[in-house]
């Protein structure tokens, strides 16, 4: 294809020239290839061009659920550097960042495929062969795209049945087992962890709105123990900083141990395109609705807790055990939570829409404040209800139990699927739908990327001192 047809398909990017001197060799097949290349470019009589965007176009998207990578686009890509070398399109794929949210359209109608071959331009799709060593690529040198979400909250507000509930609500295909750890169908913590505890496995599962499936890690954590009669003694809140910041450190420490990891392995010389996602993307935080009514809103406790959580992870607040409250009382309940927030100025998770390049990237920008309208924002703090374990059937081994999604009364029935009961499902579509990845882009370019300036600041400090003290 010469310059002029080229520059015609690539006709949203701009052409570049590439000087010799700042290009550097990849791995490639062989020696004498390796040397013909490099004797190439030291010669000087070879011209590199490169096509980008600049960093101002609205074409730059960041793969997300609305915007994903489509197979086909992908097949006409590596189908391209199969035809180099099997190891050109590996290191293709190692060296290109973004990895997530693929989109497998190649059996759909023409019409709906999401990138339509040039063929005008002798565009022509991979063969069945090159479509399996891609397949084999990808699943070989991508990483499983994990979420993860931590769990935190008031003690007695339903937090271990509430990562259960979320367990037996998702189409889950299959668990994976760390390789040191015995397969088990019990994979939850005990019921009195001191301290921040993943599930056994991680859940892979299909998500009701999309065909990506998602690899998820479930951390509980400790109960938040609220002192008896504490609207009592709500002026003194010294009383309660030591409780808090206690609680506070147990799983700060949790989170910035998997900021730690991150961190590890990007300082690898050679890094491993496969290695996990260890961030935590969002804190799901649930308070005990009898004390929000006996506290009139949050506690001090609550306060000083979620002002440092919100600085470090996605924090969204939920009120548990939502049966047993009526319809009148739960929505007075939720207008004293978020009336503290917004006093308080507590920057919790209000789901909005993704940022545009050009708007500021600082965390005050880039976490919207509680009293932006939006139907999830809406809904907070949301109002969840548990599923719970009941006699099946017996027999010679016992009482056989099975986990209920649907929870009976003397007046009804309540269900945590049911929209005019809770705000189970819009969380859960939050979660893993809507704005799975915008959580997680905000944990890695807000959260983490500020948690790194202040450790490599850190870092270089002691070093000065370390210096002059020397000196």
């Amino acid at each position: 294809m010469d310059l002029k047809n080229l520059d015609y398909r690539e006709k949203d990017y701009i052409r570049t020239k590439i000087e010799l001197k700042n290009i550097t060799l990849l791995e490639v097949e062989s020696k004498e290839n390796f040397q013909e290349i490099r004797d190439l470019l030291k010669k000087g009589n070879v011209i590199v061009w490169a096509y980008y965007i600049p960093e101002e176009s609205p074409l730059i998207h960041t793969p997300s659920f609305n915007i994903p990578i489509p197979l086909t686009y992908l097949d006409c890509i590596l189908s391209g550097c199969l035809k180099i070398s099997k190891n050109f399109a590996r290191q293709f794929i190692l060296n290109t960042e973004g990895w997530s949210h693929l989109l497998d359209d190649r059996t759909a109608h023409p019409s709906l495929q999401k990138y339509a071959l040039a063929l005008d331009l002798n565009e022509r799709g991979p063969c069945i062969h090159q479509k399996r060593d891609i397949d084999s690529l990808l699943k070989e040198l991508l990483a499983d795209f994990v979420e993860s979400r931590l769990i935190a909250g008031h003690t007695n507000s339903g937090k271990s049945n509430f990562i259960k509930t979320i367990y037996h609500t998702l189409d889950v295909k299959k668990l994976h087992f760390p390789e040191n750890v015995e397969e088990s169908e019990d994979i939850f913590p005990d019921e009195f962890i001191t301290s921040c505890t993943p599930l056994l496995a991680k859940i892979e599962f299909l998500p009701a709105t999309s065909n990506e499936k998602i690899l998820l890690k479930l951390i509980d954590s400790p109960g938040l123990p609220i002192p008896v009669a504490i609207n009592k003694r709500l002026k003194n809140k010294e009383d309660f900083t030591d409780l808090a910041n206690s609680y506070v450190l147990a799983v700060t420490k949790f989170v910035e141990s998997q900021y730690e990891a991150t961190l590890l392995e990007e300082s690898k010389v050679k890094r491993n395109a496969k290695a996990p996602d260890y961030q935590i993307h969002a804190c799901i935080y649930l308070l005990d609705a009898s004390v929000v009514e006996s506290c009139g809103g949050l506690t001090p406790i609550d306060r000083i807790v979620l002002t440092k959580l919100t600085q470090i992870l996605n924090v969204i607040p939920c009120i548990g055990k939502a049966d047993l409250i009526s319809t009148k009382h739960l929505s007075n309940l939720k207008k004293l939570v978020m009336k503290d927030i917004v006093h308080h100025q507590i920057p919790i998770q209000t789901f909005q829409e993704p940022l545009s390049d050009s708007e500021d990237d600082e965390l005050s920008d880039t976490l919207q404040g509680a009293n932006t309208s939006n139907e999830y924002a809406e809904l907070l703090p949301f109002a969840i209800i548990n599923g719970e374990e009941e006699d099946f059937f017996e027999n010679n081994d016992g009482v056989v139990k099975r986990w209920t999604l649907e929870r009976n009364f003397p007046w009804g029935t309540a269900s945590v699927e049911n929209p005019e009961h809770c705000d189970f499902v819009k969380l859960n579509e939050a979660l893993f739908g809507t704005f799975c990845q915008e959580l997680k882009d905000i944990t890695r370019e807000v959260y983490y990327e500020q948690w790194r300036t202040q450790k490599l600041l850190e870092v270089r400090g002691s070093v000065i001192n370390d210096t002059m003290n020397k000196n």
